[in-house]
């Protein structure tokens, strides 16, 4: 029994076994696992890239208590768990005046946040680690750190990714001011999908694969 491929548009392609689309290869994860039930080998994963992210945060939001002390576990040789210094261009925000004048503007707002406001626990390290990882700049639309800093007088900011997940650097991504306020509390996948004018296959991998592993390797 071979692995069931198709052709669309003259590339091969399969079915995601939970959309149940069709879809190209390149929207599957590859692998070689052989299959003691189908009696065969297996070369790309079963379910696509997107509905496999979508797996993840559906489990983490079922398993949040195991999930949590799992990665407390992973973080547990890290030094220093405090919430980063707060950078030198929210000072000069700060001392501009331009931060009250916002609270001034925005009551409702202020009050809002300040209800669901959660930070994260990074070292300066880690977050530079992960800035490194999505190179310098938005990991939803790819805004690069420095422009942002110039324009709007302040860094990219350090985003849930899940945003009723853990506060760890498995977590979370860096976010320019419009992709923030846009996913703000909303589910990941939910908004961050081709219907979004941002969206690019290449960093959703990317962000997938950060929340997967690759954070681990990275701030090693």
């Amino acid at each position: 029994m071979k692995e069931a491929l198709r052709i669309i548009n003259f590339s091969e392609a399969k079915e995601c076994k939970d959309c149940k689309e069709e879809k190209l290869l390149n929207e599957f994860y590859s692998q070689k696992k052989y299959s003691k039930r189908r009696g065969n080998w297996i070369y790309y994963d079963p379910v696509c890239k997107v509905c496999r992210i979508n797996r993840q945060v559906d489990w983490q939001g079922g398993n949040r208590e195991y999930y949590l002390t799992k990665m407390k576990y992973y973080n547990s040789n890290l030094s220093d768990k405090s919430i980063s210094t707060i950078k030198e261009s929210n000072k000069k925000r700060k001392a501009a005046g331009k931060e009250k004048d916002w609270q001034r503007k925005n009551p409702d707002k202020l009050k809002l946040y300040s209800s669901k406001k959660h930070k994260h626990e990074i070292t300066k390290e880690e977050w530079e680690a992960c800035l490194d990882y999505f190179e310098w700049s938005c990991a939803y639309c790819g805004f690069d750190y420095f422009v942002h800093l110039n324009n709007f007088g302040q860094q990219l900011h350090k985003d849930h990714v899940n945003h009723d997940g853990n506060n760890f650097i498995d977590n979370c991504a860096p976010a320019c001011r419009e992709c923030n306020s846009s996913k703000h509390d909303r589910d990941f996948i939910e908004w961050y999908n081709p219907l979004n004018k941002i969206f690019t296959l290449e960093r959703l991998e990317r962000i997938i694969n950060w929340v997967k592993s690759d954070w681990m390797t990275s701030t090693e």
